[in-house]
């Protein structure tokens, strides 16, 4: 089968579910007490664009890279 086409990125994925199902769940992960925390395609859109703003204001950008150490989780995933 031909290769169908694609978004250019993992966030623009984001950005077009945020658009089309804002309040459908994006991830989910298992708290200390076992509970269910969840975040949505809306929210999770709202929360990246704030973590981005904080790292352009701290004049972080492509030239000055993130290290992200921690085990995979929702924050990981949205400053990833």
């Amino acid at each position: 089968l031909p290769l169908g086409e694609y978004e250019r990125n993992v966030v623009a994925y984001l950005h077009k579910w945020a658009a089309k199902a804002p309040d459908r769940l994006w991830l989910a992960q298992r708290a200390a007490d076992r509970s269910w925390q969840s975040i949505t395609y809306g929210e999770g859109l709202r929360r990246v664009n704030a973590l981005s703003q904080a790292l352009l204001d701290r004049g972080l950008d492509e030239t000055r890279p993130v290290m992200i150490l921690s085990g995979n989780s929702i924050n990981h995933a949205l400053l990833v």
